[in-house]
């Protein structure tokens, strides 16, 4: 056997390990996203970087069906089950689409650190809008993990922590801030406070 024909087996069975390393780290994934909900009572989620829990879930759908696609698409029949490995590849496929369309209109946006003076704050924003509702939710963050602490909203869709359309300011061991209501310079303002976590970061 020639070193082609090695090097051309070998390629198939590299992409169904990748395939498979896929669906188990997407499985992981939602199971930390269930056990952080289960353990906190919903109180917390899980938070990988600038993903939150929704978008961990979302993310981790898609992967798994684009992979399960591949490897029921790439599976040699056996005989007698074809009828099967077809019916699960469409199933696969359609699974697919369906996941990435959800995706696209439920996954929210990657959350935004809440900055005063320019350095971290301990707090993250997540933000989602659909059409002209919009939705504003602070998150307090420990590690991997993020509590809910204020729950707002703002008009137009308008994100605003995302546009950069807020201010803070520490006064009396409070971060003392205001975000716009909806785009443009002549926007009304809101105003909230939240304790002050730690000293701001700027590393």
């Amino acid at each position: 056997m020639s070193e082609r024909t090695l090097t051309a087996s070998r390629h198939p069975r590299m992409l169904q390990t990748a395939a498979t390393v896929a669906v188990a780290a997407a499985t992981i994934a939602v199971i930390g996203v269930a056990v952080v909900d289960s353990a906190s009572g919903g109180d917390a989620q899980l938070l990988l970087g600038t993903l939150p829990s929704r978008h961990i879930i979302g993310a981790s759908t898609i992967l798994a069906f684009i992979a399960i696609s591949y490897m029921l698409c790439t599976v040699s029949a056996p005989s007698g089950w074809l009828g099967p490995i077809v019916i699960g590849r469409l199933l696969s496929i359609g699974g697919t689409v369906v996941a990435v369309f959800w995706g696209f209109l439920t996954m929210p946006w990657l959350v935004t650190p809440l900055l005063v003076d320019g350095c971290e704050s301990g707090y993250v924003v997540e933000e989602r809008s659909f059409l002209f509702l919009s939705s504003i939710d602070v998150l307090e963050q420990d590690g991997l993990l993020a509590t809910p602490v204020l729950h707002t909203s703002a008009d137009d869709g308008h994100q605003p922590f995302t546009a950069g359309d807020y201010g803070t300011r520490v006064a009396d061991g409070q971060i003392a801030g205001w975000f716009a209501l909806e785009p443009g310079s002549a926007a009304r303002l809101t105003r909230f406070e939240l304790p002050l976590l730690q000293s701001p970061n700027c590393q």
